[in-house]
């Protein structure tokens, strides 16, 4: 008997068991095929008889009319009736056929211990393909809600960008640039004014992340007094990063003495306190 044949046996006797069919005879010989112990056919047994206890979760709920109890008794008397023995002319024979028929059979049909091997295959099939749907439902959930993420960030990019452009395409516009010093050599920063619109952008890049309880300050400073322009926080400093400064305090750069930036306590302070990170004049 090949290999196959025995493991299609045994997984019909597994599925016999489980559903509760299995014959007397079936069952010892499960006790049998088990004594070796396999851990195969230890897993497939456990694994149908983990199948069988959900089987009813799969079966839907059907709410039964009135009408519906009497027509299945009477379906039931009605094969009882075809079931009866058919009487012959033999009474020896009679009695005998009388006694075989009245023996109640406990024979499963292989039909249907084939079926349940179907269904139980059926069911670990439909089981697996709901695992991975859900899976790929969650992949492409995460898929759409990074490409949200990143569609507004390139949006924000495109508005900043022309932000950028108005303000550097004026006819008069101009900028001022800042160099970094010790606390921040690499660091340099650009002061953009459109006199026109009067808008004003703040270019920064190659200063360290900011401290969550501190922030960087640009100070305008005029006949030696430091007036803010307000505060911004540093998120890469890798790269330019581009703000707005609907604060600043004068319309001609020239007239000023110098731009600074510096690191503050969160929020920011009237005069400068904390290191100076940048320093530029307008003729630098």
């Amino acid at each position: 008997m090949s290999s196959q044949i025995l493991n299609d046996r045994f997984e019909e006797l597994c599925a016999a068991y489980v559903l509760g069919v299995a014959e007397k005879a079936e069952i010892e010989e499960l006790k049998k095929e088990l004594e070796s112990r396999d851990p195969d056919k230890l897993a497939r047994l456990s694994e149908m008889h983990r199948t069988a206890q959900h089987l009813p979760l799969f079966a839907p709920t059907l709410d039964a009319s009135d009408q519906v109890l009497p027509k299945v008794l009477e379906s039931i008397k009605s094969i009882k009736r075809e079931k009866q023995p058919i009487p012959i002319s033999s009474t020896s024979d009679s009695k005998k056929s009388g006694s075989e028929a009245s023996a109640p059979s406990t024979q499963t049909p292989s039909w249907l211990r084939a079926a349940a091997v179907l269904l139980m295959v059926s069911t670990l099939i439909l089981a697996y393909l709901a695992t991975n749907l859900n899976q790929e439902v969650d992949t492409l959930e995460t898929v759409v809600e990074n490409q949200r993420l990143e569609l507004m960030n390139l949006q924000q990019r495109v508005e900043v960008a022309e932000r950028y452009l108005d303000v550097i395409s004026g006819r008069n516009s101009y900028f001022v640039g800042m160099d970094g010093l010790d606390p921040s050599p690499g660091g340099f920063g650009r002061i953009f004014f459109n006199p026109e619109t009067q808008a004003a952008l703040l270019q920064i890049n190659g200063l360290p992340v900011n401290p969550s309880d501190k922030d960087y300050q640009l100070w305008v400073i005029r006949d030696g007094v430091p007036i803010s322009a307000g505060i911004f926080s540093v998120a890469d400093p890798d790269s330019s990063q581009y703000f707005e400064l609907p604060r600043f305090v004068d319309s001609d750069l020239a007239q000023v003495d110098a731009v600074a930036v510096t690191l503050e306590p969160e929020g920011g302070m009237p005069q400068p306190t904390g290191d100076m990170f940048l320093l530029g004049t307008p003729s630098s």
